[in-house]
C-alpha cells in the first residue's frame, strides 16, 4: 500500500486499494486521523460499511484527545512516585498510606458492608481483610496510572506477573474455532489487557475506556458504545476469529439471572449470546493479585452444544462465569474494583 501521506484527498479509493477498514486502522496507528477521514469521505456509499467507519473515526479522534489528556494529567500528578519508581516499590508505600488512613471512604465502606456477610470468613480476620481491600482499590489505580505514564518501561511488569498457558488460544485457532475470551472488572484489569495485547494471536478487543488501546495497544479494538459493536464482534467470530470483552459489562438490553455468593444477580447476556450464535470456545481471563504478585488466568470454559437452546446455554455459561468470579474474589479482597462494579447484584 502507498504511504498514507501520499493519498490525494481528491482521489477516490479504487477497488484495488487496501480495504477501507485496514486503511483506517493503519492510518489511526500512525495518528493520521485527518488522512483517514479524507480517505473514508471518498469511499463510495455502502462500500465497506462506510458510514459505520466514518462514525468510528469520529470516536477515535475524540478519544485519542481524551487519552492524551488523561496520560498528561497522571504524568504530572504522579511524576515523583510513578514515572521514576519501579512498580514494585509502590507496594509498601501504598500499604503505609492505607494503615495511616484509618477511616475508609464511602466506596470502600459500602463495598465492605455488602460483601463481608456473604463470604463466610472468621470475624477475627475482618480488620486484615479490610486493609487488603483498601490496599487493592488503591493499588489497582496505581497500576493503571503507572502503565499509562510509563509506556517505555512496561517490560518491568514481567517481574511480578505470572503468565497463563497462552497455547490454549493457539490450539483453538489451529482447530478453526471461534473464541470468546470473557474478562471481568476485577483486579488490575488494565494490566491484563496489556498482556493480552502482547499475545501472538489475532484478536479484537471491546473496550469501554480506550486510553490504553489508543496509547499503547497493538490489537484492533471496538468501543463498547459504538453503533453495532456487537454485530461487528459477531461478524469477527464468524471468521472464525477471537474476541475479548467483559462478561460483567453494563451495556446491552437482554439480562440473565444468576447468583453471586447466594445473592440474585442479573448480567447482560451479550457475551453468552455471542458464543451461542457462533458455537465458540469460551475462556475466562483475569489478572488477580496473589500477595504482591499478579497471576494471569486463562481458564477454558464451556462450548455451546449443537442443538442447545439459548436459555440452557446461558444458564450453563453464567454458572461457569460466576464460579470464576467468586473464586477470584475469595482469592483476596485486593481483586475487588469497587462497589460500582457490583451494582448488578441489586438489579430487580
Amino acid at each position: 500500500m502507498r504511504d498514507p501521506q501520499s493519498i490525494d484527498p481528491k482521489e477516490p479509493l479504487k477497488p484495488a486499494t487496501k480495504p477501507a477498514m485496514e486503511l483506517a486502522h493503519e492510518l489511526e496507528k500512525a495518528n493520521r486521523l485527518s488522512e483517514a477521514w479524507t480517505a473514508l469521505e471518498n469511499v463510495p456509499s455502502g462500500h465497506f460499511k462506510a458510514q459505520l467507519l466514518r462514525s468510528r473515526i469520529r470516536y477515535r479522534q475524540r478519544d485519542i484527545a481524551a487519552a492524551r489528556q488523561e496520560a498528561a494529567k497522571y504524568a504530572e500528578l504522579y511524576a515523583p512516585s510513578l514515572r521514576h519508581a519501579r512498580l514494585t516499590e509502590l507496594f509498601d508505600d501504598c500499604l503505609r498510606q492505607v494503615e495511616a488512613d484509618n477511616e475508609a471512604n464511602n466506596k470502600e465502606a459500602e463495598l465492605a458492608n455488602w460483601l463481608w456477610p456473604r463470604i463466610n470468613l472468621p470475624s477475627s480476620s475482618k480488620s486484615d481483610w479490610l486493609i487488603r481491600l483498601r490496599w487493592g482499590l488503591r493499588m489497582n489505580k496505581l497500576v493503571r496510572h503507572w502503565i499509562l505514564t510509563s509506556r517505555d518501561r512496561l517490560d518491568e511488569l514481567d517481574e511480578l506477573v505470572d503468565p497463563p498457558d497462552w497455547s490454549l488460544l493457539a490450539t483453538a485457532k489451529a482447530e478453526q474455532k471461534p473464541v470468546v475470551v470473557a474478562g471481568a472488572h476485577l483486579g488490575p484489569r488494565l494490566l491484563g489487557l496489556h498482556y493480552l495485547n502482547q499475545v501472538d494471536h489475532p484478536l479484537v478487543t471491546l473496550v469501554g475506556n480506550p486510553s490504553y488501546s489508543l496509547a499503547a495497544g497493538t490489537k484492533p479494538f471496538l468501543l463498547a458504545d459504538e453503533p453495532h459493536s456487537i454485530v461487528e464482534l459477531r461478524n469477527i467470530l464468524g471468521g472464525p476469529g477471537t474476541v475479548y470483552l467483559a462478561g460483567d459489562g453494563r451495556r446491552g438490553r437482554s439480562r440473565f439471572p444468576a447468583s453471586l455468593f447466594g445473592s440474585p444477580v442479573y448480567l447482560r447476556e451479550g457475551v453468552a449470546v455471542l458464543a451461542w450464535h457462533s458455537k465458540a470456545q469460551t475462556f475466562w481471563y483475569a489478572a488477580r493479585w496473589t500477595g504482591h504478585r499478579i497471576q494471569l488466568e486463562l481458564v477454558p470454559g464451556p462450548t455451546p452444544l449443537q442443538h442447545e437452546t439459548r436459555e440452557a446455554w446461558s444458564a450453563r455459561w453464567f454458572s461457569f462465569y460466576m464460579a470464576q468470579y467468586e473464586r477470584c474474589v475469595l482469592a483476596g479482597p485486593e481483586n475487588l474494583r469497587g462497589r460500582n462494579r457490583l451494582q448488578f447484584v441489586d438489579a430487580v
